[in-house]
């Protein structure tokens, strides 16, 4: 099986460390991928979610699609976004 997650992870290192941004979905501030959206799309889709609202079907983009420079953010700060909106739905 082919996962390209981790191809996708190592690819936006070296250029944040430069203060550089790759422009597509998968690292905008919002993007999640689930262990299910990586099997189902061998790491190329992710889902963009909504603060308060679990993942909706609706909103499974292709990772390597085209994405807003006020979208995209540093590693960091996307990890951030996503570890608070997992925490939301922990009562």
């Amino acid at each position: 099986m082919i996962d390209y997650e981790d191809a996708l992870r190592q690819l936006r290192a070296e250029p944040e460390q430069q203060n550089l941004l790759l422009l597509c979905n998968r690292f905008r501030r919002n993007a999640f991928v689930s262990s299910m959206a990586r099997q189902m799309s061998d790491g190329l889709g992710c889902y963009l979610v909504i603060a308060g609202e679990p993942v909706s079907p609706e909103l499974v983009v292709e990772s390597l699609g085209p994405a807003p420079r006020k979208d995209v953010v540093l590693a960091v700060k996307a990890s951030k976004f996503i570890n608070e909106w997992i925490a939301s739905f922990d009562v």
